[in-house]
């Protein structure tokens, strides 16, 4: 069934290529944190933004801020999901070449300023 699916979508299907944690431990963990930040969670800067429209939707809308919450949950869900699908589950055959430890702390450093600007934004909104 895999052959197939990758035949038609381009192995668009993440449980493909489970195992990536044991194969390419610094891609894999630079993976986590963007995937971690784009489904804002709490430190990363899309987290306060989406908390405060939440915030300030409940004292206009609070149908919409539910929606807004909804659509926040299933968000995190889809992401959560994704790097199952990508993360875990035992290594793939094939010999792939993990990222350098150059390319590794440049993404890094540009996590750890997205961070610091989220607690930048904490104070702000407090």
């Amino acid at each position: 069934m895999a052959p197939e699916l990758e035949r038609r979508f381009g192995a668009a299907y993440t449980g493909l290529y489970g195992g990536l944690a044991e194969s390419i431990p610094r891609f894999s963990s630079i993976l986590v944190l963007v995937v971690l930040a784009i489904i804002a969670t709490p430190l990363f800067p899309t987290f306060f933004i989406m908390l405060a429209t939440v915030m300030q939707a409940v004292t206009l809308m609070p149908l919409v801020a539910v929606g807004i919450a909804l659509v926040w949950l299933l968000w995190s869900w889809a992401g959560a999901r994704l790097l199952q699908g990508l993360i875990v589950g035992p290594a793939g055959d094939a010999e792939v070449i993990d990222l350098n430890r150059a390319t590794t702390g440049a993404y890094a450093l540009a996590l750890t300023l997205l961070v610091a600007s989220g607690l930048y934004a904490i104070g702000v909104l407090l």
